[in-house]
């Protein structure tokens, strides 16, 4: 059976405003405005800055959640 906000194989689902948040969280930061439509931008320094999108398919999600070191 699954609940809302989960997925089959890749853990929780995380949106864009929870990314954010642990984003902040883990010392980021976040670039609003420097994203392009809905995107925003994640940076530290030390690593490659990248987009969240307000949109996050399952793979593109499993990729920011090793960025962002989430264990699921």
């Amino acid at each position: 059976m699954l609940f809302a906000g989960e997925r089959i194989g890749v853990g929780k689902y995380y949106n864009q405003r929870e990314l954010i948040k642990i984003a902040l969280e883990k010392g980021w930061i976040v670039n609003i405005g420097r994203g392009k439509g809905s995107h925003v931008m994640v940076s530290k320094e030390g690593c490659q800055s990248f987009p969240i999108p307000n949109k996050i398919k399952t793979g593109l999600l499993s990729n920011i959640k090793k960025r962002l070191e989430i264990e699921d």
